[in-house]
């Protein structure tokens, strides 16, 4: 019954029924999955390449700029991860709107087949029902065609464009040296990457094991100041209560104390990250910078991005260190120093 006056309502209305959705709900899907594919063969590339950095010679130079140069497969895998993200959300967003347009527009129809049911309601449908819908039909088609073109230009971008091969079959000595320090732009590029996304990791982790903390803390100075007030424990002792470690607290329930030792276990966890994985790459990403700084001013090349990077690198060793004094404090709060002064090497 419900579908009749939806379709009584349209032909009243003056509009066509609206587009379905589910293909554009699966191309959005498959764009999204085609971004993470994209951003993964990436990330895997780049980790891979990192393996060869000392190699030397013409064909490793050659292969550099194929992989890693301005028209490089690598550099262009993230490019097209990056316009397939894009994608992925104008189709979501286009998914979202035409659904939402279209769920109105039906809903509309559903009134005009109600309201054709009466005198009364047929004298509405003109003047009040039918613009309505015809704006919303308008809008419809505006957004479409909006989108349409938004596709259009990323298919072409999607396309993407052949590496480049050097003029001639080999490089000179002058273009030799430039791709090799354009090289070691690239490889310190990947490793600051991957550093700045393992100190996020690391520091998000932190957040939440210091937030388990300090709540522990405020629960035991709140149970450590009502026995005061109570009068069963005196200044001295409450000083020495409030510094003992929060692990084995006996003003601290079963439950807080067992948290707090898994909060132990993850403070572990996330300064073995900050002093193997993480720092790992800030050694090759420093490495790297070192070496093209060398090429450069031994060479006088234009070292502008590597005196950047250089900063950069420097700026993520400082969080690094950061984190780690954080990391380090937050677990001074739970083992106390006796059981953390043999996990640091001297």
């Amino acid at each position: 019954m419900a579908t009749g006056l939806e379709e009584i309502g349209f032909g009243l209305l003056g509009v066509p029924r609206p587009p379905d959705t589910a293909e554009l709900e699966r191309q959005a899907g498959v764009l999204q999955s085609m971004s993470s594919s994209q951003a993964s063969l990436g990330d895997d590339g780049a980790r891979a390449y990192r393996l060869a950095g000392a190699n030397a010679g013409a064909a490793t130079d050659a292969l550099n700029e194929h992989v890693m140069g301005q028209a490089g497969v690598l550099r262009r895998s993230t490019a097209q991860a990056q316009f397939a993200a894009l994608g992925a959300g104008a189709a979501q967003v286009a998914w979202n709107a035409v659904k939402w347009a279209g769920g109105m527009l039906v809903g509309l129809a559903g009134m005009a087949g109600l309201a054709a049911l009466t005198p009364q309601g047929r004298a509405l449908i003109r003047p009040l029902l039918r613009p309505i819908a015809q704006r919303m039909q308008q809008w419809l088609l505006t957004a479409t065609r909006f989108l349409g073109r938004i596709y259009t230009r990323l298919a072409g971008r999607l396309g993407g464009t052949p590496a480049k091969p050097p003029i001639g079959g080999q490089l000179g000595t002058g273009q030799r040296l430039i791709t090799a320090a354009r090289t070691k732009v690239a490889h310190a590029r990947v490793s600051t990457n991957q550093v700045t996304m393992s100190l996020n990791r690391a520091e998000d982790r932190l957040r939440q094991v210091e937030t388990h903390v300090r709540n522990a803390r405020d629960t035991l100075n709140a149970r450590l100041n009502a026995a005061y007030a109570r009068g069963e424990i005196d200044d001295a002792m409450r000083a020495r209560l409030n510094a003992q470690r929060l692990a084995d607290h006996p003003y601290l329930d079963d439950m807080t104390r067992w948290n707090l030792g898994r909060q132990g276990e993850r403070l572990q966890q996330i300064e073995t990250q900050l002093s193997r994985h993480t720092a790992g790459h800030l050694d090759d990403a420093r490495r790297h910078v070192d070496e093209g700084l060398g090429i450069a001013r031994t060479n006088g090349l234009d070292a502008t991005d590597l005196n950047h990077l250089q900063s950069e690198v420097n700026g993520l060793a400082w969080r690094r260190s950061e984190l780690a004094d954080r990391a380090w404090t937050s677990r001074l709060d739970i083992r106390g120093p006796f059981d953390i002064q043999d996990m640091y090497r001297i």
